[in-house]
């Protein structure tokens, strides 16, 4: 749940609806996304539940993908950011990104290149 900043403080169990009775949760924590109240609550009860293992990832390693993804994610959420503000029949439905290419500015330092479409219509 996290419209707590919507609601009025009252009892959990009148708030969270029929799906506590639906479902046998082991536990139920009110968070705000606004806020972020309840959060450190809620990584003690995760911590709580998640088993003790091994790491199964280098401690650097942050994500699978590959650099190439990640550069094309990034300039793909800039696109579409940065037009948001357009009227309504312009804004694109997607932003496909073609083929990347890299050219080194320094050494290991690479600029990518990677042309934009922007498709209006499904």
């Amino acid at each position: 749940m996290s419209a707590v900043t919507s609601i009025a403080v009252r009892p959990l169990s009148s708030t969270a609806g029929p799906a506590p009775a639906a479902c046998p949760f082991r536990a139920i924590v009110p968070i705000s996304a606004k806020n972020g109240e309840g959060l450190e609550e809620l990584l003690a009860v995760l911590r709580e539940f998640l088993p003790d293992g091994p790491a199964l990832f280098p401690e650097d390693m942050v994500t699978d993908q590959p650099e190439r993804v990640i550069v094309a994610e990034m300039i793909r959420e800039k696109a579409l950011r940065n037009l948001r503000d357009e009227p309504a029949n312009w804004v694109p439905y997607a932003v496909p990104l073609l083929a990347m290419t890299t050219v080194e500015a320094k050494q290991g330092v690479y600029r990518p290149s990677i042309p934009v479409g922007v498709a209006r219509s499904c």
